[in-house]
């Protein structure tokens, strides 16, 4: 903005852009486009005319900057919103709506009607069940999983986060502004404007949720997959598919484990995985379990057989939590002498490994949920049943209505009737890691969080966020996309550049009108709109629209 006119003439004098203009102005003529010359001369020079106009208009008539316009002596707010459209949720439905006016039209797609679910997040980083820290912190953890990723001028590696020293076990790592795990987020974040990070709060955040998964990740070994995936991977391998097949896929993995040992970073590993999903595809198809399972949960499967079929073998890994609950499961049948009658139940339909695994899980699932009920927790802290109604059947609500991770022992329930139709368990094979805390001090703001603390269970998190990414985050693109194309169209449709208000390059706001004219339509607008400020009128007349069409000596 400019203060007076002699800043308008000097900036058209001496701006680098204006000459430019001039040098297009100087080749056209020499290429004698006449009438190009004279069009873009008139345009350079109505540019000029309409920034003197709208600074004298501004000093002489505006008062308070531009929000105020006084005409005799009656000052009237002015609207300075640009006229534009747009789109609001309004009434659980989308609407286009002109800002500064109260127009509004329903928006009426079916495909923009399909991404109802995601309408109400203001970022693609966080939803209702995701906070934008956890996605941050997901990112990263992703990012840094064996390959190297660019953040900033450095490489985000496994390695590198997990040096990262934590002196605050509390705060997980970021106990001051310069720690180095903190330091490492903020440049990963720093280049993701869309997903919308606040520095100080959500850097700050992710870093202790990101510590605490690699502190989990470092000892957790292959139960990073998930229980679920890791009991169709047992049962499949254990009690299902032919025998041969099984046999031969076990010596190539064999084979390839010493390969990957002695030459590091060879890239067969998908070709194997692709067969192992195969195999489990074709498992799930023809004996009728785990038919809910999806695409995702089926290659979580494949990857961890693959990691468990190269390295150790046949010896496959149990979470203690799973061990607790199996051995709570046997010593609640003890005391109720009904260990007898589940040993004959399974007896009865060994055969049949569909039907002896489906049992095994209904046993299971209704010692949990017997549990659940506040009698009995299978599973306490220090391993032994308790008293204690913390066993949900679903989620739990907090304070806030969002979600906070339930009890452990329901995710387990495949996973322990495995271990019930094989019988003998190897209990080296347990994996001790406890792959739940309790996060404190956090500082942003979101239905998980209640009071600063947060509740992290490592295979939830991970479940949670890999289903986030790969559902709905494209959701939320394609809604934008969308959202843009349909406002796009109705935008040329409306031809709102016809609205836009333009004053007439021939018009000067000479004595007459200055003097004259605009003190008696002030003193018309002041009856029927009101003024600005405190002497405002409240026996106002309502504005006069007088609509006449043309020809009929208006300006006459």
């Amino acid at each position: 903005s400019f203060d007076n006119i002699n800043d308008i003439h000097g900036y058209f004098a001496s701006d680098l852009m204006i000459e430019k203009v001039r040098d297009i102005i100087a080749q056209l003529g020499e290429l004698g486009d006449s009438v190009k010359v004279d069009d873009v001369q008139s345009r350079l020079k109505t540019i000029r005319e309409d920034a003197v106009r709208q600074l004298k208009d501004r000093q002489e008539l505006y008062e308070d900057g531009e929000g105020v316009i006084r005409f005799g002596n009656h000052r009237f707010s002015v609207n300075t919103q640009v006229l534009d459209l747009t789109t609001v949720l309004r009434n659980d439905r989308l609407h286009l709506h002109l800002t500064g006016t109260d127009f509004f039209e329903a928006i009426e797609s079916e495909i923009l009607n399909a991404t109802r679910d995601v309408w109400s997040m203001e970022v693609i980083s966080e939803n209702r069940e995701v906070y934008r820290a956890e996605y941050l912190a997901y990112q990263m953890l992703k990012a840094s999983g064996g390959r190297q990723s660019p953040v900033g001028g450095d490489s985000l590696t496994r390695d590198g986060l997990e040096s990262s020293p934590s002196s605050d076990r509390e705060n997980q790592g970021v106990d001051t502004p310069r720690s180095p795990l903190l330091t490492l987020v903020q440049k990963f974040m720093g280049p993701r404007y869309s997903e919308g990070y606040t520095k100080g709060v959500h850097d700050h955040d992710a870093a202790i949720i990101l510590r605490a998964l690699l502190d989990i990740d470092a000892t957790c070994g292959l139960l990073r997959y998930s229980s679920r995936a890791r009991a169709i991977a047992n049962v499949y391998w254990h009690h299902f598919g032919r025998v041969a097949d099984k046999k031969l896929m076990a010596s190539k993995l064999s084979g390839f484990g010493q390969i990957a040992t002695l030459f590091p970073g060879t890239s067969q590993q998908l070709e194997y995985t692709r067969e192992l999903r195969a195999m489990l595809g074709e498992f799930i198809a023809t004996s009728g379990l785990f038919e809910d399972a999806d695409e995702s949960l089926l290659d979580e499967a494949a990857t961890y057989l693959f990691h468990e079929l190269s390295t150790a073998g046949d010896i496959f890994v149990i979470a203690r939590t799973a061990i607790q609950l199996h051995d709570g499961f046997h010593q609640h049948l003890s005391s109720l002498n009904a260990s007898e009658r589940f040993s004959e139940s399974l007896k009865a339909v060994q055969r049949n490994q569909d039907a002896a695994f489906e049992l095994a899980r209904d046993w299971v699932s209704a010692y949990v949920t017997m549990a659940s009920g506040g009698r009995q927790s299978p599973v306490a802290e220090d391993g032994q049943t308790s008293e204690e109604p913390g066993l949900n059947e679903g989620n739990q609500v907090n304070r806030q209505g969002g979600v906070t991770p339930r009890s452990p022992a329901r995710d387990h329930v495949d996973e322990v009737a495995a271990l019930l139709i094989s019988g003998d368990i190897n209990r080296d094979a347990v994996i001790e890691t406890d792959m739940s805390c309790t996060l404190k001090n956090l500082v942003g703001t979101h239905p998980i969080i209640d009071g600063g603390t947060y509740d992290l269970q490592f295979n939830r998190f991970m479940e949670r966020l890999e289903r986030f990414e790969r559902l709905t985050v494209p959701a939320y693109r394609s809604y934008h996309e969308l959202k843009t194309r349909v406002v796009d169209e109705a935008r040329e449709e409306m031809k709102l550049t016809e609205f836009q208000p333009r004053v007439l390059t021939s018009f000067v706001r000479n004595r007459l009108i200055d003097q004259v004219y605009l003190p008696l339509i002030g003193d018309n607008l002041a009856k029927q709109i009101g003024t600005a400020g405190a002497d405002k009128r409240t026996d106002r007349q309502g504005l006069l629209l007088l609509i006449s069409p043309p020809g009929y000596g208006k300006t006459t």
